[in-house]
């Protein structure tokens, strides 16, 4: 789950990501997007991606199976797979 704004997210992400915005109304897309007991991965700036685990804890989300440390710029060092939403 990729918390970035939806600029960014279109420019280049990890591939497969879906994007929920941190902005907005996060903790009610997460719900509608992301299946109770699922495991998903944070992707964004740290501090982003700090609070998102902060208040998907408050709905019940407790347990993200990660983060990506480094974010969009770690994953394209690794040469791994990057989605696009732009032409």
């Amino acid at each position: 789950m990729d918390v970035r704004d939806p600029e960014p997210f279109a420019a280049g992400h990890p591939a497969n990501a879906i994007n929920i915005g941190i902005r907005g109304r996060f903790e009610s897309w997460t719900g509608i997007m992301i299946p109770w007991g699922e495991p998903f991965v944070l992707v964004g700036l740290a501090g982003d991606v700090q609070e998102a685990a902060f208040r998907l804890k408050r709905i019940g989300y407790d347990s993200p199976a990660g983060f990506l440390q480094g974010g969009l710029e770690a994953w394209q060092q690794a040469n791994l797979p990057i989605g696009s939403s732009r032409s």
